[in-house]
């Protein structure tokens, strides 16, 4: 299984959200609206 790293970018400011082993590019996709939506509610 692949390996996906998450990195989030919100204008300048940068934020290493980790990675993950995950099945497939549609479940990256998922997985990265998840944290950039965790990630806004905070």
């Amino acid at each position: 299984m692949p390996y996906y790293s998450f990195d989030l970018v919100i204008d300048e400011e940068y934020e290493n959200q980790g990675g993950l082993i995950l099945e497939n590019i549609e479940v990256a996709s998922d997985r990265a609206d998840q944290l950039a939506t965790e990630y806004i509610r905070t």
